[in-house]
Formats: structure tokens, C-alpha cells, sequence
């Protein structure tokens, strides 16, 4: 029964009973306002939501069948294709599409049975931001050692929504066994080269790729030498080598020259015991075996007496050698 409003109707009621008896009852009763309401009180619980993918939640006093919410974008018309009905009992919407950094007018709406009269709460607005989305590594670093337990973290400003709706891929697939998601987390406890590669983490309609590069662990084994290294050292032992020749080579002739003045002393010491004597141009030696036989130091001597040679051996010895 569609009643109008601010207007006073009289009703009356009749009934029979099983004996044919007849009874009625007359009442007024009066229409005050619309039986359809909605509260002016309508607050949002985020005002600040991500783009694409969002959820409004709002709360009202006042729950009736007819409830509809009504949004826009700031400046534009409120437009029928962006009205939606809703359970009586709801109190929140996902809303898809959103443009990123925008804000909207939202508002709940009630239309009156029977006409085209509607009424409305209060306007809010909530306003879509564009997700930052960051991969951080311990340190900053992006190169790490095989078997080094890697923490991979995603910083991001989630406009109100859990982290747990967080994704992580490698390569584009699934992460690989060495790792562990935990949320905004990612743990690489021994991971091998073959691990290196493109770590992603997705947030609704944002994504952030890593580029990790795990190199192998250093060896054990002993060290090369350089070889500019090796060629000094052999150098210095050539160079060690020939001093120690050209040193002895020095000492071999310094002996040899001590042997020579030796023995040249020595042969000095046997011709100052020669007796040597010049006579009419003639020369001749005479030993000191022959200095004993005088008679043959006579014959030696052309012709001198044994007297004479005898004096001439001695006036001799007293003098140097003379060497003609």
C-alpha cells in the first residue's frame, strides 16, 4: 500500500463471526515522511586506497532494503552505471578500476518506492594512490657468495590493505626451492649460482623485479706465483751466480799473480848466487859448483891462472848481477 506523506487516512475494519454476527472498528492513522532513510552519518574507515583494486568500508546507522552506493569522480555527474545495490546489511565494496591519484565523491542513496525521489547521506571523498613498490637486499647490495643466507625485502605503502596479498615470482615463475616467502619477505637460506636471476614482488597492480647475482664460493687451492714474480727471483739468482764466478775468477788470479812474484823471487835468489863476468866483450857464467875447481874456472876464464880467476869470482859475488 503506497501511502502519501504528511497525510492522515481513516481506516476501517470489519469482521464476521461463525454465528453471522457483524463487528467493525474505524482508526486514523497518518503517513509521516518516507518510509525509506538513509543516516547523514556515513564516515569511510580508509580514506587513502590503492588504485585498481580497492575496498571501501563505511559505516551507518540506519540499514533499510533499499540501499544503494553512488560514486564519482571529483567535478564530474553522478551517473546511474556507477550505482550499485547492496545487501542491507553491507558495509563495505570492493571497487575495481580506479584511476591511480584520483579522488572521488562517494555516497549512499535511497530511492523512494513508487516515485523517483531519492534520498541521500552526506558526501565523503577517498582519494587512490599509486603504490611504491621497493625490493631492498642487506646492505643494498645485489651480488652475493654462494651459500650466503640472502633477506630480500619489499617496502611498499600498501594504502591500508594487508601485506599478506603480496606475491613473489622468479624469473617470471615460481620462486625456487632454496627460498622461502614469508609476506613482504624473502628468505634465500644456501642458495647456489644456479639461483642467480630476477626476483619480482607484486602488490595489486604494482610490481618491483630484482636483479640478483650469486657468484661462487672462493677455493682453497694454493696460488700461483706471478710470473713477473718468478722471472725477478731467476734473475736474481743468475745475477747471484755470475758475481760468485767473476769473484772467483779474482781470487784464481790473485793467487796465480802471488805464485808468479814467489816464484819470480825465487829465481832472483838463484841468479844473485850466479856469478856472471864480462871480459873483453865476452860472457860468460860460472856456477858455484865450478867457483870450487879452480883449474877449470882457468880454462873458462881464457887463459887467466887459477890465482886470477879466483880473485875475479870473488871481486864478482860482491857485486849485483849485471844482466846484458
Amino acid at each position: 500500500m503506497n501511502l502519501d506523506k504528511e497525510t492522515t487516512y481513516e481506516i476501517t475494519v470489519a469482521a464476521t463471526n461463525n454465528e453471522g454476527g457483524i463487528g467493525e472498528n474505524t482508526t486514523y492513522i497518518r503517513a509521516t515522511g518516507s518510509p525509506f532513510s538513509v543516516d547523514d552519518t556515513i564516515e569511510l574507515m580508509v580514506n587513502r586506497v590503492a588504485a585498481l583494486t580497492s575496498q571501501i568500508s563505511w559505516t551507518v546507522q540506519t540499514i533499510n532494503q533499499n540501499l544503494r552506493l553512488q560514486y564519482r569522480r571529483l567535478g564530474m555527474e553522478w551517473s546511474n552505471d556507477r550505482q550499485m545495490t547492496f545487501s542491507p546489511y553491507a558495509t563495505n565494496h570492493n571497487f575495481l578500476n580506479l584511476t591511480s591519484e584520483t579522488t572521488y565523491e562517494l555516497r549512499l542513496i535511497t530511492l523512494i518506492m513508487g516515485s523517483c525521489e531519492q534520498r541521500t547521506s552526506r558526501t565523503v571523498n577517498f582519494t587512490t594512490i599509486k603504490l611504491q613498490v621497493v625490493v631492498n637486499a642487506p646492505n643494498n647490495g645485489t651480488t652475493f657468495t654462494a651459500g650466503e643466507r640472502i633477506v630480500l625485502t619489499c617496502d611498499l605503502d600498501t594504502g591500508g590493505a594487508p601485506s599478506t596479498d603480496v606475491m613473489w615470482t622468479y624469473n617470471d615463475g615460481s620462486i625456487p626451492s632454496t627460498a622461502t616467502a614469508d609476506g613482504n619477505t624473502l628468505t634465500l637460506s644456501s642458495p647456489s649460482v644456479d639461483d642467480s636471476g630476477n626476483y619480482t614482488c607484486s602488490f595489486r597492480n604494482s610490481s618491483y623485479k630484482f636483479a640478483l647475482m650469486i657468484n661462487p664460493a672462493p677455493t682453497t687451492s694454493v696460488a700461483t706465483p706471478d710470473n713477473s714474480a718468478v722471472i725477478t727471483i731467476v734473475a736474481a739468482v743468475i745475477g747471484i751466480i755470475l758475481l760468485l764466478i767473476i769473484m772467483g775468477g779474482v781470487i784464481v788470479i790473485a793467487v796465480y799473480m802471488i805464485y808468479l812474484h814467489a816464484k819470480k823471487g825465487a829465481n832472483k835468489g838463484t841468479t844473485q848466487s850466479t856469478i856472471p863476468f864480462v871480459h873483453n866483450a865476452a860472457y860468460g857464467q860460472i856456477t858455484g859448483a865450478e867457483i870450487m875447481d879452480v883449474g877449470a874456472l882457468g880454462n873458462v876464464a881464457y887463459g887467466l891462472t887459477s890465482q886470477q880467476a879466483a880473485t875475479h869470482v870473488y871481486d864478482a859475488m860482491t857485486f849485483e848481477p849485471e844482466y846484458i
